[in-house]
Protein backbone atom coordinates (compact mmCIF):
# COMPACT_ATOMS: atom_id res chain seq x y z
CA UNK A 1 0.00 0.00 0.00
CA UNK A 2 2.79 2.43 0.89
CA UNK A 3 4.61 1.45 -2.27
CA UNK A 4 1.52 2.25 -4.41
CA UNK A 5 1.03 5.55 -2.61
CA UNK A 6 4.70 6.45 -3.08
CA UNK A 7 4.49 5.64 -6.81
CA UNK A 8 1.38 7.83 -7.18
CA UNK A 9 3.01 10.76 -5.38
CA UNK A 10 6.14 10.38 -7.54
CA UNK A 11 4.06 10.29 -10.72
CA UNK A 12 2.13 13.42 -9.69
CA UNK A 13 5.32 15.33 -8.80
CA UNK A 14 7.00 14.32 -12.07
CA UNK A 15 3.98 15.33 -14.13
CA UNK A 16 3.86 18.74 -12.40
CA UNK A 17 7.55 19.33 -13.00
CA UNK A 18 7.46 18.44 -16.70
CA UNK A 19 4.07 19.97 -17.54
CA UNK A 20 4.69 23.42 -15.97
CA UNK A 21 7.94 24.11 -17.81
CA UNK A 22 7.79 27.60 -19.36
CA UNK A 23 7.59 27.77 -23.14
CA UNK A 24 10.40 30.33 -23.16
CA UNK A 25 13.07 29.35 -20.61
CA UNK A 26 14.53 32.88 -20.58
CA UNK A 27 11.13 34.59 -20.31
CA UNK A 28 11.83 37.17 -23.00
CA UNK A 29 9.88 35.86 -26.00
CA UNK A 30 12.86 36.07 -28.39
CA UNK A 31 14.92 33.52 -30.33
CA UNK A 32 18.43 34.08 -31.70
CA UNK A 33 19.92 32.22 -34.68
CA UNK A 34 22.98 32.48 -36.90
CA UNK A 35 22.18 34.59 -39.95
CA UNK A 36 23.57 35.63 -43.33
CA UNK A 37 24.83 39.14 -44.26
CA UNK A 38 22.78 39.24 -47.48
CA UNK A 39 19.60 38.60 -45.51
CA UNK A 40 20.56 41.26 -42.92
CA UNK A 41 21.09 43.86 -45.66
CA UNK A 42 17.75 42.85 -47.16
CA UNK A 43 15.97 43.79 -43.93
CA UNK A 44 17.76 47.13 -43.41
CA UNK A 45 16.05 50.17 -44.96
CA UNK A 46 18.54 53.05 -44.99
CA UNK A 47 21.93 51.41 -44.53
CA UNK A 48 23.74 48.18 -45.31
CA UNK A 49 26.80 46.36 -44.05
CA UNK A 50 29.98 45.49 -45.92
CA UNK A 51 31.45 42.01 -45.58
CA UNK A 52 33.96 41.02 -42.92
CA UNK A 53 31.94 40.03 -39.85
CA UNK A 54 32.83 36.67 -38.31
CA UNK A 55 29.53 36.30 -36.43
CA UNK A 56 26.06 37.45 -37.49
CA UNK A 57 23.05 36.67 -35.33
CA UNK A 58 19.37 37.47 -35.83
CA UNK A 59 17.06 37.91 -32.85
CA UNK A 60 13.36 37.70 -33.58
CA UNK A 61 10.05 37.39 -31.73
CA UNK A 62 8.80 33.88 -31.09
CA UNK A 63 5.17 34.93 -31.50
CA UNK A 64 5.26 36.33 -35.04
CA UNK A 65 8.80 35.66 -36.30
CA UNK A 66 9.39 39.40 -36.84
CA UNK A 67 13.04 40.49 -36.76
CA UNK A 68 13.98 42.63 -33.78
CA UNK A 69 17.74 43.13 -34.13
CA UNK A 70 20.92 41.75 -35.65
CA UNK A 71 24.21 41.38 -33.80
CA UNK A 72 27.34 41.54 -35.93
CA UNK A 73 30.78 40.79 -34.43
CA UNK A 74 34.20 41.26 -35.94
CA UNK A 75 37.83 41.02 -34.89
CA UNK A 76 40.82 42.27 -36.88
CA UNK A 77 44.48 41.73 -36.02
CA UNK A 78 47.64 43.21 -37.46
CA UNK A 79 51.20 43.69 -36.25
CA UNK A 80 50.25 47.15 -34.92
CA UNK A 81 46.78 46.62 -33.46
CA UNK A 82 43.90 44.39 -32.46
CA UNK A 83 40.35 45.62 -33.02
CA UNK A 84 37.07 44.08 -31.91
CA UNK A 85 33.59 45.40 -32.57
CA UNK A 86 30.03 44.43 -31.84
CA UNK A 87 27.25 46.20 -33.70
CA UNK A 88 23.63 45.66 -32.75
CA UNK A 89 21.35 46.84 -35.57
CA UNK A 90 17.84 47.23 -34.12
CA UNK A 91 15.08 47.29 -36.73
CA UNK A 92 12.04 46.96 -34.44
CA UNK A 93 11.31 50.49 -33.18
CA UNK A 94 9.39 49.12 -30.19
CA UNK A 95 12.56 47.43 -28.88
CA UNK A 96 14.41 49.75 -26.49
CA UNK A 97 17.92 49.38 -25.15
CA UNK A 98 19.83 51.68 -22.85
CA UNK A 99 20.05 55.46 -22.82
CA UNK A 100 21.01 57.37 -25.92
CA UNK A 101 21.49 60.79 -24.30
CA UNK A 102 24.73 59.91 -22.50
CA UNK A 103 27.13 60.35 -25.42
CA UNK A 104 29.48 63.35 -25.57
CA UNK A 105 31.16 63.28 -29.00
CA UNK A 106 29.73 63.09 -32.51
CA UNK A 107 30.39 62.73 -36.25
CA UNK A 108 28.15 62.05 -39.28
CA UNK A 109 27.96 58.74 -41.13
CA UNK A 110 25.71 58.17 -44.17
CA UNK A 111 24.01 61.48 -43.37
CA UNK A 112 23.12 60.45 -39.79
CA UNK A 113 24.78 61.50 -36.52
CA UNK A 114 26.90 58.97 -34.66
CA UNK A 115 27.21 59.90 -31.00
CA UNK A 116 29.81 58.21 -28.85
CA UNK A 117 31.93 58.12 -25.73
CA UNK A 118 35.60 57.29 -25.96
CA UNK A 119 38.02 56.23 -23.26
CA UNK A 120 41.70 55.90 -24.10
CA UNK A 121 44.11 54.38 -21.62
CA UNK A 122 47.80 53.56 -21.75
CA UNK A 123 48.85 49.96 -21.28
CA UNK A 124 52.59 50.51 -21.71
CA UNK A 125 54.09 54.02 -21.78
CA UNK A 126 57.52 52.81 -22.92
CA UNK A 127 56.18 51.07 -26.04
CA UNK A 128 53.26 53.51 -26.57
CA UNK A 129 50.57 50.81 -26.33
CA UNK A 130 47.12 52.35 -26.07
CA UNK A 131 43.63 50.95 -25.57
CA UNK A 132 40.60 52.76 -26.97
CA UNK A 133 37.15 51.71 -25.74
CA UNK A 134 34.20 53.31 -27.50
CA UNK A 135 30.43 52.99 -27.05
CA UNK A 136 28.36 54.60 -29.80
CA UNK A 137 24.80 55.04 -31.04
CA UNK A 138 23.36 55.94 -34.45
CA UNK A 139 19.69 56.32 -35.41
CA UNK A 140 18.63 56.46 -39.06
CA UNK A 141 14.91 56.64 -38.32
CA UNK A 142 14.54 53.07 -39.61
CA UNK A 143 17.45 51.39 -37.80
CA UNK A 144 19.20 52.04 -34.52
CA UNK A 145 22.82 50.98 -34.08
CA UNK A 146 24.41 50.25 -30.72
CA UNK A 147 28.15 49.90 -31.21
CA UNK A 148 30.93 48.66 -28.95
CA UNK A 149 34.44 49.11 -30.32
CA UNK A 150 37.77 48.29 -28.72
CA UNK A 151 41.22 48.81 -30.20
CA UNK A 152 44.62 47.91 -28.76
CA UNK A 153 47.31 49.72 -30.72
CA UNK A 154 50.94 50.68 -30.79
CA UNK A 155 50.80 54.43 -31.31
CA UNK A 156 47.58 56.20 -32.27
CA UNK A 157 44.14 54.59 -31.84
CA UNK A 158 42.10 56.65 -34.27
CA UNK A 159 40.49 53.82 -36.18
CA UNK A 160 36.90 54.05 -34.95
CA UNK A 161 35.39 56.50 -37.44
CA UNK A 162 37.25 55.06 -40.44
CA UNK A 163 36.24 51.55 -39.36
CA UNK A 164 32.54 52.48 -39.28
CA UNK A 165 32.87 54.16 -42.68
CA UNK A 166 34.09 50.83 -44.13
CA UNK A 167 31.37 48.61 -42.62
CA UNK A 168 28.17 50.74 -42.58
CA UNK A 169 27.22 52.43 -45.84
CA UNK A 170 24.10 54.14 -47.17
CA UNK A 171 21.66 51.81 -48.92
CA UNK A 172 22.26 51.77 -52.66
CA UNK A 173 25.92 52.85 -52.51
CA UNK A 174 27.33 49.52 -53.67
CA UNK A 175 30.34 51.29 -55.17
CA UNK A 176 31.35 52.35 -51.66
CA UNK A 177 31.80 48.79 -50.33
CA UNK A 178 35.28 48.27 -48.97
CA UNK A 179 35.68 44.55 -48.41
CA UNK A 180 38.28 43.57 -45.87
Amino acid sequence: MICVLLCCVTAIVCSLIFSTRPADPFGNGYITNIFDLTEVNGELEKTQFADGFQTILKTYRKTDGKSVYFTLKEERKSSQNIMTSTIKAVIDRSYQEGQTEIYKERFDLCGFPVVYNKEISTLDDENAVYIAEIQAYMDTGAEQFYIEYEEWAIGETNGFQSYLETVIIAKGNNNDFKFQ
